[in-house]
């Protein structure tokens, strides 16, 4: 569950569709739900993919 703000989710939205990520709403929450599975597809766990949503590490 998301309850907050990605200050960055319309670049981080643009950069997962030239990924080919597919998106239904214009939620952010979609978008973070978009970027861990994209993250997860590249072989990280869970964990690892939620340190690198981290704003020290990358900003989404």
């Amino acid at each position: 569950m998301h309850n907050g703000s990605l200050s960055n989710h319309n670049n981080l939205r643009h950069d997962l569709a030239r990924k080919g990520m597919t998106f239904e709403t214009q939620n952010d929450s979609e978008v973070a739900a978009a970027y861990l599975t994209s993250e997860m597809a590249q072989g990280k766990g869970l964990g690892q993919a939620l340190e690198g949503a981290l704003p020290q590490r990358r900003r989404i």
